[in-house]
């Protein structure tokens, strides 16, 4: 066993049930995520499809952004019952908009910070 593994497990035994699962649906989406962005780039670079690659990409970010938003909830800087976190389950635009929200907040962190 690994550091990693050893680690990891400390950590799952410290957390809750409900962490647990969000912690789980984090991975996943990132799995998807990750899928979703390999076959964008199959579509574009050996297919040439860009409308069908810009489409997938696309579902990569919402991907993307329901893991951040469920690590939110992990690490409690957002509740399971928040609208948000039911919200970037249902609905294109609230994951879009999670996204600005999230690169908006980076820059101005990035802008004070140098």
């Amino acid at each position: 066993m690994g550091l990693g593994e050893n680690s990891n497990r400390q950590i799952m035994s410290k957390i809750s049930r409900i962490q647990k699962t969000y912690l789980e649906t984090t991975k996943k989406a990132l799995d998807n995520s990750s899928a979703w962005l390999d076959e964008a780039n199959y579509l574009l670079f050996e297919k040439k499809s860009y409308g069908h690659s810009y489409a997938l990409a696309i579902f990569s970010i919402e991907e993307t952004v329901k893991a951040l938003v469920c690590f939110s909830v992990v690490i409690g800087s957002a509740e399971p019952e928040e609208e948000l976190v039911e919200a970037v389950f249902k609905y294109h635009y609230d994951k879009m908009a999670t996204l600005l929200a999230c690169m908006q907040a980076s820059l101005r962190y990035i802008r004070k910070n140098n």
